[in-house]
């Protein structure tokens, strides 16, 4: 009797966490990204039609189009059939995690599934389509299945194993290649199993089986495309430069990646939190025994410690050394794993403290860390948990503590996924999603709705995809580039989707920009930031024709205006010199009395170039306006946003607005880079326009 009351604690505990995650959902819910995810919805929704673009690479992530394609057959096209792959994901590796566990006390089970369950990325990834979530789910899957046959089987029916250990690798690999992560531990395995001469048999099936598999595979692609590899061409083809391109910036921006940014992202994305336990570990006596993988606490434990450290270290090319992008969706599988030894080693601080000296000294050095990168994790996370267990190891000890240890282990852990849902409740998606149907989609007249492309993206989506939609959403440059009302057009600001593109208002037109004082205003939100104008007039799209001044500057031969320093042919965007920059660019001069302003005139003062940097900066595109006294307006614009990888040329720009009134006669204006930390860049092809409105 006791043992069934026990049992349907443990189970009533697992219900909690499963709960936990469906009511994320319903009040953390934040949308979506409007890339990656949505390329998937569209590639699915593509698939149900029997369209398949084997161009893209996303298509060969079949286990998320199949998903979600699945899904959107039987529930149709909706944020709730998205999101219900990802919840059976994740619901599925609470349970994976929950009957490795199951044998063990209460806490135990509790501290696993909250480690997973309320770290900050696990909880927001719940519910997103997204692919990392099935390659979290997919290399899980398949450590369990090694588990549980290696400790908890009596090995007699090895084929089937095997068969779903490759099947769950391979499952894994469809998803996403960053499976590769997983190498290095899988190696270790197979190595210290073959030179021990056991489970040699399991092995065996498992090779042939994952060898027949991607046999398979790449003759069905073969099949399919006329190219066995046409998945890997299509990654090449779809790939771009970024601060992630290790391989093509300079070894210093490499160094710091392995060196520290890994580190620093693991503590201010809370992912570094079982780890700290599994740190605090491996100070004892006789800890590489563990590495012998005699029981399941070593077999996490080891691959704790080995998964971690491929992820820093461990390149994803073939070609050239370079790590995995900082980005911690890509690391989520990280999570389930390593919360199995660090609840097992909380729960032995609780009884006998324990590792209670080595756990306090990493988490004072990890809240550190947290303090000079971002103070909020400090105060919400780290140093709450290291007064907990200061306070537990030096003060308490009665079994009553003991419980309440765990509840306010629970509770701190909780707070990172209640700011979540603050934020959530914040940016209100699902008014923003109303805001759209009311005004726009359910109205279903001829209409061009320009916007920025997350939200285009968002717009093609709850339309179904419909190519033959009265609606049609475009970007702000698509509508530049080709301007034309023939039919309703309307503009739609959001300030959340824009801030998703990557953009902010210096980066928006001008038409966009000061559409309250151009446009006939339909909708407006101040609360979410958004609004609706309908645009009648299209005097305000194209400015270069109100130009009244412009200078281009390759710096290959003098220009008017321009004073020129330090003419190099170090690198070069075009032609054979640039400007380096040290401290100050070279740099226009230009008198404002020369433009012949009036009253009421305003100016826009528009700049493009490109830049180069080997790494971060704090350089600015200045525009200053001075007279004989001095600077009396001046603005910085900051360059490194526009530069997606160092050592790499970037297009930049800024745009500035100034009123007549503001002006002073026989001034100047000056437009230069100033790099005020002097780490050396480079500029090239300098273009500047005025334009007078």
């Amino acid at each position: 009797m006791y043992l069934k009351i026990t049992n349907l604690k443990k189970y009533a505990i697992l219900l909690l966490f499963l709960t936990g995650l469906v009511l994320f959902h319903k009040f953390g819910y934040i949308g979506h990204y409007g890339y990656d995810d949505l390329a998937y919805a569209q590639i699915a929704h593509d698939f149900q039609q029997g369209k398949i673009d084997y161009e893209d690479h996303y298509v060969y992530r079949a286990p998320v189009v199949l998903a979600t394609a699945l899904s959107y057959s039987v529930f149709g096209i909706s944020d709730f059939s998205s999101a219900i792959p990802a919840l059976v994901i994740s619901a599925s590796m609470l349970l994976i995690l929950f009957f490795i566990v199951k044998d063990k006390d209460w806490k135990t089970i509790l501290l696993t599934l909250s480690l997973t369950t309320l770290s900050t990325w696990f909880i927001f990834y719940s519910d997103k389509l997204s692919a990392d979530i099935y390659v979290a789910f997919f290399i899980f899957a398949s450590l369990a299945v090694l588990h549980k046959y290696k400790y908890d089987s009596t090995k007699k029916r090895t084929f089937l194993y095997a068969f779903l250990f490759a099947v769950t690798l391979f499952l894994g690999f469809l998803a996403k290649e960053v499976v590769i992560l997983a190498a290095p531990l899988l190696l270790y395995i197979f190595i210290w199993d073959f030179i021990h001469k056991q489970d040699r048999k399991f092995w065996t099936y498992s090779i042939l089986c994952g060898i027949i598999l991607l046999m398979a595979y790449f003759i069905i692609i073969g099949l399919l495309t006329g190219n066995y590899l046409k998945r890997f061409d299509a990654i090449i083809n779809n790939s771009y430069l970024n601060r992630c391109s290790y391989d093509q910036q300079s070894l210093r921006i490499l160094v710091k990646r392995i060196a520290w940014d890994f580190l620093d992202m693991c503590v201010y994305q809370n992912i570094i939190l079982g780890f700290v336990f599994v740190l605090a570990f491996m100070f004892q006596k006789k800890v590489l025994d563990y590495f012998k993988l005699k029981d399941s606490f070593s077999f996490f434990f080891v691959s704790s410690v080995i998964l971690i450290l491929s992820c820093n270290f461990m390149t994803i090319s073939f070609t050239s050394y370079s790590p995995m992008c900082i980005d911690p969706r890509h690391y989520l599988y990280l999570i389930p794993i390593v919360a199995i030894p660090a609840s097992v080693i909380i729960s032995q601080f609780i009884e006998e403290k324990k590792y209670g000296i080595p756990i306090l000294v990493i988490l004072a050095g990890v809240a550190v860390i947290a303090y000079f990168s971002i103070k909020s994790i400090f105060y919400q996370l780290y140093l709450p948990l290291l007064l907990l267990f200061a306070i537990y190891m030096f003060l308490l000890s009665k079994k009553l503590y003991k419980i309440l240890f765990v509840v306010a282990f629970v509770i701190i852990l909780s707070l990172q996924p209640v700011q979540t849902i603050k934020y959530a409740q914040k940016v209100q998606y699902g008014k923003q999603k109303e805001i759209v149907f009311e005004n726009i989609i359910q109205k279903n007249e001829a209409c061009c709705v320009v916007t920025n492309d997350v939200q285009r993206r968002l717009g093609n989506y709850y339309t179904k995809f419909n190519p033959n939609s009265l609606i049609k959403f475009i970007t702000y440059d698509e509508f530049q580039n080709n301007p034309d009302l023939s039919r309703k057009t309307l503009l739609l600001n959001n300030s959340h989707t824009l801030y998703l593109s990557g953009l902010n208002d210096n980066h928006l037109p001008y038409f966009v920009r000061h559409a309250a004082s151009l446009y006939q205003l339909l909708f407006k939100d101040d609360k979410l930031n958004m609004a609706i104008y309908e645009i009648t007039d299209l005097s305000y799209i194209d400015l270069t024709k109100r130009t009244i001044f412009y200078s281009f500057n390759d710096f290959e031969t003098p220009v008017q205006y321009w004073k020129n320093y330090n003419i190099s042919d170090d690198v070069r965007y075009a032609g054979n010199y640039s400007s380096k920059i040290f401290e100050y660019s070279s740099t226009l001069e230009y008198p404002i009395d020369s433009l012949g302003l009036r009253t009421h005139d305003k100016l826009i003062i528009d700049c493009n170039f490109y830049c180069y940097f080997n790494n971060k900066s704090n350089s600015q595109i200045v525009i200053s306006i001075e007279d004989e006294k001095g600077s009396y307006i001046w603005r910085g614009f900051e360059i490194d946003s526009f530069i997606k990888a160092y050592s790499n040329w970037w297009p930049a720009r800024c745009e500035m607005e100034l009123f007549f009134e503001e002006l002073k006669e026989n001034s100047m204006i000056k437009i230069y880079v100033w790099n005020e930390d002097k780490k050396i860049g480079y500029i090239d092809n300098f273009e500047i326009r005025m334009i007078k409105i």
